[in-house]
């Protein structure tokens, strides 16, 4: 599986439970998105050329049981 994102779960992504807080987690799933997209070839370049492009329409966080905290390192990857 190719690696689109990964990055550590920064001070300011926690919130004052310790865990990371909802805006963070819209924050890397939109960069993991745009990764995504560019990887389907959906970049400027791409967007320009077939005239076309995607976006979010909507969005919805589901907590699992096991919370994402500070100094985590979090990682999307593509499917082959």
């Amino acid at each position: 599986m190719r690696l689109l994102y990964k990055d550590q779960v920064k001070k300011y992504f926690v919130d004052y439970n310790k865990h990371m807080n909802d805006a963070a987690y819209f924050r890397v799933f939109s960069i993991a998105g745009e990764q995504f997209t560019s990887s389907l070839g959906l970049n400027e370049q791409g967007r320009n050329h077939y005239g076309a492009t995607i976006f979010t329409l909507e969005t919805h966080v589901v907590y699992i049981k096991r919370n994402i905290r500070r100094g985590s390192v979090s990682s999307f990857r593509k499917a082959a």
